[in-house]
């Protein structure tokens, strides 16, 4: 690098790769690095379960949130936590394991892909879709779950707000089973309705 190292005094900023350093830390990689501009954060030791590494966001208050990477189990096992601070307390709000699977609310995600989870609370999650303020135009909150958009027609009327959670599933050669859906029709003074279709998503 031409400028391995640049330390501002007057301004405080440090350049690692820069002359011009536009920040208290300002790193540039030459681009030969697969990684990119790479920052390595070893912590020495190989304890099956522990704190590897964290960045703190804090104010003059102190820590408000941060990030830690963590093993677990094995010293090759690799976790990233999400902390949030409220009135001073850490609490872990998201994890990313080594399986890659997602807890949010929990700290076992267990061998789900996503896992939320609502603690003292009844709603977990809720999908909000725009108004429908103009005319001839739909709004709609749609939760899908499953492998495939084929044949989908969501069936909105004019002026039209509605939400939808649809379930399903591939009718595998012998399987012998049906794809399903559930479709929640609040709008327009309707009572919630549910309907189940097969695998051309024709309603039953």
């Amino acid at each position: 690098l031409t400028y391995p190292l640049v330390l501002q005094p007057n301004g405080g900023n440090v350049g690692i790769g820069t002359a011009n350093p536009s920040a208290k830390l300002h790193i540039t990689s030459d681009g030969s690095h697969d990684e990119g501009a790479e920052i390595v954060l070893r912590h020495d030791n190989n304890n099956s379960t522990d704190v590897v590494s964290t960045i703190s966001f804090q104010n003059n208050a102190g820590q408000v949130a941060k990030i830690a990477g963590e093993t677990v189990g094995a010293n090759n096992n690799g976790v990233i936590t999400f902390h949030t601070d409220d009135a001073g307390t850490s609490t872990e709000a998201m994890r990313i394991d080594s399986s890659q699977n997602v807890g949010i609310g929990t700290t076992n995600p267990r061998t789900f892909k996503l896992l939320v989870s609502g603690q003292n609370t009844h709603t977990v999650a809720r999908f909000a879709g725009p108004s429908a303020t103009t005319s001839g135009t739909n709004s709609y909150s749609t939760v899908i779950i499953g492998d495939t958009d084929a044949g989908v027609s969501y069936g909105a009327t004019k002026d039209s707000t509605f939400s939808e959670l649809q379930i399903r599933a591939r009718n595998d050669a012998g399987a012998g089973w049906d794809a399903s859906r559930l479709y929640l029709d609040g709008y327009e003074g309707r009572a919630v309705g549910v309907y189940f279709v097969d695998d051309d998503y024709q309603t039953s």
